[in-house]
């Protein structure tokens, strides 16, 4: 690493605990960058009750709240730390909107923005404001060709500016403990999803999916959100006749890596809503299941269809509705000796690919390449 290059100012709109893809981004940057011997130092929002994880690394926070709150707050501290006269040899905003308190006080600092997906959908004002923000940052990181694609059509003229680079895994899959359920074929193929549960995600189908897959599995979905309610609702009508699928609820980080490790097959129908501002912009659970060993499926759509190799390392579906799930599904259930081949090759892909090492490094060549 360049010797120019010996201290970041990482920005973030939330850190861990909070959870989101954002802020677990935020803490695997940062982490990585202290790994690689540059000095790091966070600043994020948190809500006030919350209280984060230890780190190496000195982390300040503004309480979180309205978005507008929230830029005047980051433009207070940032005012604050140009007042203590703090230098840093770049900032990494890790969405656009904290770019903007950046590049208005610290204007001379290199400064570049991660691009992950639904955050560059706006529209109407703030998409000016956008587009303005984003052509006075150094470098911005794509998660993602179809992330980068986004970009393109939303502020054309940017392209010298873009870096497509996947992100790394968020589950530790160092302990190969998982490789036992694929040892000898188990009563049950055990079908696992978690995300947040909002329409997009899809989690309807993949319930009523269950009516048509035959004996021999089960289905565990971990996770809230805005359709918990509903998802509930579904599984427990006795008129539905749905069983074999438990809601979970929300789970710890050592909770989540075990249900990825008992796991068989990761069920991700995701569908794309760009008119709605949402998309899957990379995919990261899908990234970590198939790091775990198991057999991803998933929408056909979004940053995802980037990681999977249809019928080779992970299904790939059109059509999301619960039948064309389900024969997917029984397809893997009935073939058990395709489906470990199919999680094989999923994971080592993963590994081979999703690196926030690999992340890190693209960034720090591209300021180094600039000094």
């Amino acid at each position: 690493m360049n010797r120019n290059i010996g201290s970041v100012l990482v920005l973030s709109k939330g850190f861990p605990p909070t959870n989101g893809g954002v802020e677990s981004y935020s803490k695997s940057i940062a982490d990585e960058y202290q790994r690689l011997g540059v000095s790091v130092k966070v600043l994020t929002a948190k809500k006030s009750k919350t209280a984060f994880l230890s780190t190496p690394y000195e982390v300040e926070t503004v309480v979180s709240g309205y978005q507008i709150v929230n830029f005047f707050q980051f433009i207070a501290m940032l005012l604050t730390f140009r007042f203590r006269r703090e230098r840093y040899d770049f900032i990494h905003a890790t969405t656009w909107r904290v770019a903007l308190p950046a590049v208005l006080v610290f204007p001379h600092t290199t400064c570049f923005v991660t691009a992950h997906g639904n955050e560059i959908l706006v529209k109407g004002i703030l998409q000016r404001i956008m587009k303005w923000t984003l052509g006075r940052v150094f470098l911005i990181l794509c998660v993602s060709d179809y992330t980068k694609n986004l970009v393109l059509q939303r502020c054309s003229g940017l392209n010298s500016k873009l870096l497509s680079v996947h992100n790394g895994l968020t589950v530790d899959c160092s302990n190969d403990d998982f490789h036992n359920k694929w040892v000898s074929r188990p009563d049950y193929i055990k079908v696992f999803s978690v995300c947040r549960h909002e329409k997009r995600k899809n989690l309807i189908s993949a319930v009523y999916a269950f009516k048509y897959v035959v004996e021999g599995a089960e289905y565990k979905i971990a996770g809230d959100g805005p359709q918990t309610a509903q998802l509930s609702s579904v599984i427990c009508d006795p008129n539905e006749r749905i069983d074999r699928v438990k809601m979970l609820g929300r789970v710890s980080d050592i909770q989540l890596r075990e249900l990825y490790a008992e796991s068989h097959i990761f069920l991700h129908p995701q569908k794309e809503d760009v008119l709605g501002g949402d998309v899957e912009g990379f995919g990261l659970v899908v990234a970590d299941a198939m790091a775990m060993e198991c057999v991803p499926i998933a929408g056909n759509n979004g940053g995802t269809k980037e990681l999977i190799s249809d019928g080779f390392n992970g299904i790939l579906l059109d059509d999301c509705d619960p039948s064309e799930i389900a024969r997917c599904l029984n397809e893997l259930i009935q073939n058990y000796t395709r489906a470990r081949e199919m999680a094989v090759a999923a994971r080592q892909y993963a590994v081979s690919n999703f690196s926030w090492r690999k992340h890190v490094q693209e960034i720090l060549e591209s300021i180094e390449a600039a000094i």
